[in-house]
């Protein structure tokens, strides 16, 4: 990108975390359209729940990653510490700093739902499973037995 345009180190993280956005909203885009076009708009939460799931199991890692870059500061000779990725940024001392962590940790905020979301499912998980067990028992003893 530097070849086309120069942007800040600012700039450049911003354009990481849409690029992020971006991504997630294309996948919506997507299922959307397909919801459309294939199922003639019955919307269908629960697919669009496992691809959002899933793309976010394969990606948290990095999400996380993007997030914590300002934070990861290394500390030089003379005695000022600097943004890993970003060294023309001094960590703690400057505008830009405060505008990159500010960013970083609003953005955290959608992988910390990711987790929340997965941790409300696994303590749901038992009480779904006994309602769905009750609910198949009272099914199959409506039904005659056949032996």
């Amino acid at each position: 990108m530097g070849c086309v345009m120069t942007l800040s180190a600012l700039g450049r993280f911003m354009a990481k975390l849409g690029a992020i956005l971006v991504a997630l909203l294309t996948v919506r885009l997507i299922h959307f359209t397909w919801v459309i076009v294939r199922h003639k708009g019955a919307f269908r939460l629960p697919s669009l729940i496992g691809v959002m799931g899933s793309i976010f199991m394969v990606f948290l890692i990095s999400i996380v990653n993007t997030t914590i870059l300002p934070l990861q500061c290394i500390e030089h000779p003379n005695g000022l510490k600097t943004v890993r990725s970003y060294p023309t940024i001094i960590c703690w001392e400057e505008d830009e700093h405060a505008a990159i962590v500010c960013a970083g940790i609003v953005f955290m905020l959608i992988p910390l739902g990711f987790v929340a979301g997965c941790c409300r499912a696994a303590y749901q998980f038992p009480k779904r499973i006994r309602l769905a067990r009750l609910r198949l028992e009272v099914c199959c003893l409506s039904l005659p037995i056949q032996r």
